[in-house]
Order: C-alpha cells, then structure tokens, then sequence
C-alpha cells in the first residue's frame, strides 16, 4: 500500500512539472538540438508546425523533471498520463525522453 500511495505522489508530481514547464524560447525559433528532437517527435508523433512548440517544451520539462532527481521512466510515465499521450503507446513516450535526453539533457545518459 505504502509503494501505491508513494508511487502515486510521484507521477502526481512528475505530471504537474510537466504540464507547467516550458522555455523562454520563442515559437518557431529552433536551435539545432530542437531540429533534432523534433525529428524523432515527427516520427513518433507526426508533430507538425503547429503543435512543434509544445512538443520542444515537452523536450524541456523531461529534462526539467530529470534534474529534479526523477528517473526517465517515471518522466515517461507521467508523460503518459497527460491528455495528450492518452493514444500514444507508451514506448513511444520512452523514446521521446531518449530523444529529449539526447538533445537536450545528454548528461542523463
């Protein structure tokens, strides 16, 4: 019971830094790390103009949350329980933190 209730307060946690973290970056202005990471986001996601801002801050707050001390499959999880991955199987969120890692974060590795 005691690993359920800490488990949950984690992802809790995890989803809440990842719904609010975002960069001072303005939309449409990539550096070559973006350019990377939105290629392997294009793949799995079929990102396109419009939602490549949101997915870079994605990118971000996965780093964010990793610095914070949270392991990649926990950032990965609480990536699932966002809206926004509800379709998306879970390996792919795992590869878009191996993406965010690599382009943003290779410290992590």
């Amino acid at each position: 019971m005691k690993k359920t209730i800490t488990a949950t307060l984690i992802a809790g946690a995890a989803t809440a830094a990842l719904m609010g973290a975002g960069t001072a970056q303005a939309d449409g202005v990539y550096t070559d790390q973006d350019r990377i990471y939105l290629k392997v986001a294009d793949t799995l996601f079929n990102i396109n103009v419009d939602s490549a801002p949101q997915a870079v801050r994605w990118g971000h707050a996965a780093c964010t949350m990793m610095d914070r001390g949270y392991a990649p499959v926990t950032v990965a999880a609480a990536m699932d329980a966002l809206p926004e991955f509800r379709a998306v199987p879970t390996r792919a969120t795992g590869y878009l933190v191996g993406a965010a890692i690599g382009a943003y974060c290779p410290w992590h590795e």
